[in-house]
This record gives C-alpha cells, sequence and structure tokens, in this order.
C-alpha cells in the first residue's frame, strides 16, 4: 500500500495512549486500521464513518481478525450522533476533522469521562510564508518514504493484510490555516496541546482531567 501520511503517526498516538483506557470512539475510521490498533490493547472500540462502503469493508475485514478487545462499526455522521455523557476514555478525530465544523471537537469533549483525552490528527491549510517553506522541506522527504513504501510493497509476495487493501475514504481540502485552527481550539478544549507535524498534519490533545477544577 502506498505510504499514508495519517498511518504514519498511529505509534506517535498509541505512545500517548493512557494505561487506564477501557473505552474508546474513534471518528472517521476508515477501514479500521487504527480501531484495530486499540482492540489489540483489549480496549472496547466504538468505530464510526460516514461512507456505508467503508463501513461494510471494516466489517467485514475485522470478523477475519482474532482480537482481544471489541471493535462495534456503525455508519454515522458526529453533527448528527447523539454522544453519551462522560462514555470515553479516549476519543480520535483522524484526518476527518475537516469534513465537520470545529465545534463538533467541543461534542467529541463533553462524551470523555473526567479523566479523559480527545486526539485529533488533522490537515491544515497552508496559508503563510511558514507553511510552504515547511513543505519545501517536506516534499524530499514524502517521495523518498513513497518511492520506499512502494519498493517494499514489490518486494511483498504474499497476501496483502486487510488493513492494507486498497480501499479509501473520500478526501476533503481542508479550510482552516494552523493558525485559525490554534485559536478555535483554545476557546474549545480544556487542557490542549497543539503540534505542527510533518506531512501537513497536526497533533491537538486535549486531556478533559487539565481543564476541570
Amino acid at each position: 500500500m502506498p505510504f499514508n501520511h495519517s498511518d504514519h503517526y498511529h505509534d506517535l498516538l498509541l505512545r500517548g495512549l493512557p494505561t487506564s483506557c477501557r473505552r474508546a470512539l474513534d471518528t472517521g475510521c476508515g477501514t479500521g486500521g487504527f480501531a484495530w490498533k486499540l482492540a489489540l490493547r483489549e480496549i472496547e472500540v466504538d468505530a464510526i464513518d460516514v461512507g456505508s462502503h467503508i463501513i461494510t469493508a471494516a466489517r467485514e475485514q475485522t470478523s477475519e481478525l482474532a482480537l482481544p478487545g471489541n471493535i462495534h462499526f456503525d455508519q454515522a455522521d458526529i453533527n448528527n450522533l447523539p454522544l453519551p455523557p462522560a462514555a470515553y476514555d479516549y476519543i480520535t478525530c483522524l484526518a476527518s476533522l475537516h469534513h465537520v465544523p470545529f465545534r463538533a471537537v467541543q461534542k467529541l469533549c463533553s462524551s470523555l469521562t473526567k479523566n479523559g483525552f480527545s486526539v485529533i490528527l488533522g490537515h491544515y491549510r497552508e496559508a503563510y510564508l511558514w507553511d510552504h517553506s515547511v513543505t519545501l522541506l517536506v516534499v524530499p522527504v514524502n517521495v523518498t518514504l513513497r518511492a520506499v513504501a512502494f519498493f517494499q510493497e514489490k518486494r511483498t509476495t504474499s497476501r496483502p493484510k486487510p488493513h492494507n487493501l486498497p480501499l479509501t475514504a473520500s478526501t476533503t481540502p481542508s479550510l482552516m490555516p494552523l493558525s485559525e485552527i490554534y485559536s478555535e481550539s483554545a476557546k474549545a478544549l480544556p487542557g490542549k496541546r497543539i503540534l505542527r507535524l510533518l506531512f501537513w498534519r497536526y497533533l491537538l490533545v486535549s486531556h478533559k482531567g487539565e481543564g476541570s477544577e
């Protein structure tokens, strides 16, 4: 499978997974790659995506796997989905927040447990000179990693694992520059930390416990 910018950061996200996590919500789950990694840690995962074909594929592929934790896939739009309060220890929104209004993050945070974490791995729009400067540095790295992924796939003769099948969700360009994401997150999220990443991504982590008195 070609080099995937968002999948590249899965290990980084898992390093920040709280050891006390028992239940998670994965929004914009795609075909379930990150949800499987959570379930491998004996976590109960609710995974949602707006694409019916994506959810169908995720269910079919997951049925082939033996996972210590359960995954419940559902076709749903986070804008219309009622979320129970204080239900999740960990909520992820990976490469999907730019499909919905930023205020959706407040809705997600309302469903966190008292000490829960929300993690957003998002796209940002290049709007400033520094953004374009970073892109100039990233492009050769991106080309190199794509080439490595291509040749690794060529050398692999075994049947691809389910999460490597070439089914992907539709993409939409991000409309918000990073400065606006900083501003909106400061108003919407308790205990937030935001970090610019390579490959046109940012990481926004919110710890509800840090915003509670």
